[in-house]
């Protein structure tokens, strides 16, 4: 019964702010209003055109959201490898962007089953996102810690990972980053 209501609870928190996020933030793909073939090929041309010009870290924020579109798309192991790429791309002073390339690739391992390779790569995402100058760094984390939570079905950290987003939901609520109606 706990787990059904996490699930439920993360699923709209979930879905919420990665709705609201991607209205507001480029590279940001809804998978029920945006057109992600269409999406993917810009994004595709945008790295490619970037790699040529040797832009590494315009070409990682194209690499990341080929990776959102591909974990929408039920790709995990294209996400990891493009979340990787990215990640490789990103230079130190880059915190927001690796701990977002981070959040993927744990989303993709989860969802493939390679839980302590996800496992390995949590606590330095939570280190990335205490750092963070953005807070959707921070949502981007904690959905992340939700997915590998209920992936590893342990209570606990289930528990956890919810009263997490529930305090992000709040925060961002009363800053004006997410609608009230959440």
């Amino acid at each position: 019964a706990l787990l059904h209501a996490f699930l439920d609870a993360r699923a709209r928190v979930l879905h919420a702010a990665e709705r609201h996020l991607g209205r507001r933030h480029r590279g940001h793909v809804d998978p029920q209003h945006a057109h992600l073939d269409a999406a993917r090929e810009h994004h595709e041309m945008a790295r490619s055109i970037r790699l040529e010009l040797g832009e590494r870290t315009n070409a990682a924020s194209s690499a990341l959201a080929l990776a959102r579109i591909a974990l929408a798309n039920g790709q995990p192991r294209l996400t990891e490898t493009l979340a990787g790429e990215a990640e490789r791309q990103l230079g130190p002073e880059q915190r927001d962007q690796r701990a977002l390339a981070m959040a993927l690739r744990i989303r993709a391992l989860a969802t493939e089953g390679s839980h302590s390779a996800a496992l390995r790569l949590e606590q330095p995402l939570q280190d990335l996102a205490r750092e963070a100058q953005n807070p959707r760094t921070a949502i981007a984390a904690a959905i992340a810690t939700a997915e590998l939570a209920m992936a590893l079905a342990d209570e606990g950290r289930c528990r956890s990972a919810l009263t997490r987003l529930e305090d992000l939901a709040v925060a961002s609520r009363r800053d004006g980053r997410l609608p009230e109606a959440l």
